[in-house]
């Protein structure tokens, strides 16, 4: 999960992965590797990552489900 946001987050701020990679001093390998989850970031880079973005740090551990209560459909009429 903290893969996916972690691409989500670079493309929403228009980044590509040399400027992340440049922005926390590391290479651009490790930061597809955190994007593909194949490398955890540690917590500093975690914070460098959500900086970078323009992120709170809490973005990374959020979920994307959204809950629908009373769906209503409306009959059309013909």
């Amino acid at each position: 999960m903290i893969a996916t946001r972690i691409r989500q987050a670079r493309l929403a701020a228009g980044l590509t992965l040399e400027a992340v990679a440049s922005k926390l001093g590391i290479s651009h390998t490790a930061v597809m590797k955190f994007e593909k989850g194949l490398l955890t970031p540690s917590s500093a880079q975690l914070l460098a990552l959500a900086r970078a973005c323009g992120v709170r740090t809490e973005y990374f551990f959020r979920t994307n489900t959204v809950e629908l209560r009373d769906i209503k459909f409306c009959k059309r009429s013909a």
